[in-house]
């Protein structure tokens, strides 16, 4: 299906996209045709934002992660099929001619020939979803630190999953120096966090007011001429109020203001989420590595040392983080993806279709608490 020259929607794409028409408009779907994502790792959490992404119909994301599909990914990431288990190796001479991705149109020859990323065994089935955009992977930046600033701005927003505190940090700035958007998420066992920084950003939201009420006038009239009583108080219920779109504006704080822990006196009204999601950033920083179950008690005993210290740092009560919290911070489950992705897509949706209010600027999520297990926390 082939849209128009001048970015509108075709009449098959108008067909397709139907339903979330009827619930955001023309404008805003245009307005989605014409974004472009970069999307920073695709594992469990990044193929839930990649999923409802491409499905709501944008023109191209461009997928960055050179890691190896590995059996974990299985439990989470529904794009890498199982076959591709173990392929991610070079490949040299005669092996090369034998990628099974070699002649895709969204892949590399750099990429296909050479190996396997997980970014490249996602390719094909994410592009089944919807043939109208573009999937395409890029390998020429090993490392999130090696992007540039032009590279960003080719971009409408950035998500990135699965990254350091540093990384963040860094990616962060030079989005902020491209005057791009960024979204960050990622998942920990039933913990799970999401970032935004849509900068300066302009939304629009339809309010009910008030408006002077014609029908009371009129009352005893429609009532004797025939409707009941209950749809007499319906039609003026209906003419007491109307609907009008209001121009809003809200600013961001960045990752480094978002995740600061400098501000004692707002943090003791913190929930638990933020001080797990910092001390698991500080926990893949000082390890590179995430929490592995096949260094389950090193790792638990890792984070708990990194739990108190917090604790001390900012005189934390001691029930502001679970002393058993480590237990439950391994893996990515798919249930906390598919929350936290869908999270993360939903900001993106906002972001670029300029529609209804954003979350500020964290979304921190705990499985394990059934009372507060969702919590947006702004910045001070």
């Amino acid at each position: 299906m082939e849209a128009h020259e001048n970015g509108k929607l075709s009449q098959n794409e108008t067909a397709l996209y139907d339903r979330q028409i009827r619930l955001w408009g023309f404008e805003a779907q245009n307005r989605l045709k014409s974004s472009r994502l970069l999307l920073l790792g695709i594992c469990g959490l990044g193929a839930e934002v990649a999923k409802n992404i491409v499905l709501s119909g944008i023109k191209s994301i461009t997928i960055v992660d050179s890691k190896k599909v590995t059996e974990d990914d299985f439990g989470s990431q529904f794009f890498a099929a199982r076959s591709m288990l173990g392929q991610n190796v070079s490949l040299t001479g005669s092996e090369a001619g034998s990628c099974p991705l070699e002649s895709h149109p969204r892949v590399s020859t750099r990429t296909s020939c050479l190996r396997l990323q997980r970014a490249t065994a996602s390719v094909e089935r994410l592009q089944k979803l919807n043939p109208n955009v573009q999937v395409v992977v890029n390998d020429e930046y090993p490392s999130v630190n090696d992007m540039d600033v032009e590279f960003l701005s080719g971009f409408d927003v950035v998500c990135a999953t699965g990254c350091s505190r540093s990384q963040l940090q860094t990616l962060n700035d030079k989005c902020r120096q491209a005057g791009r958007k960024m979204l960050a998420g990622d998942v920990f066992g039933f913990h799970g966090y999401a970032f935004f920084d849509l900068l300066e950003h302009d939304y629009l939201t339809e309010v009910k007011e008030a408006v002077k009420n014609e029908a009371s006038s009129q009352s005893a009239d429609h009532h004797e001429s025939g409707p009941t009583e209950a749809k007499r108080r319906k039609e003026e219920t209906a003419k007491e109020t109307e609907t009008k779109t209001v121009e809003n504006k809200m600013t961001f704080a960045s990752f480094e203001e978002s995740f600061s822990l400098a501000d004692k006196d707002k943090l003791q009204k913190t929930c638990e989420g933020y001080f797990v999601s910092n001390i698991l950033l500080a926990f893949l920083d000082e390890k590179g590595r995430r929490p592995d179950g096949q260094q389950y008690e090193e790792d638990v005993e890792e984070l708990n040392k990194l739990r108190l210290s917090l604790m001390e740092r900012l005189s934390l009560a001691p029930s502001a983080v679970r002393e058993d919290f480590a237990q439950s911070v391994f893996s990515q489950l798919s249930p906390v993806c598919a929350i936290v992705g869908g999270i993360l897509a939903q900001e993106y949706i906002k972001a670029v279709t300029h529609k209804d209010e954003p979350l500020n600027s964290l979304f921190l999520f705990n499985a394990l608490d059934v009372h507060k297990c969702g919590i947006v926390e702004r910045p001070a």
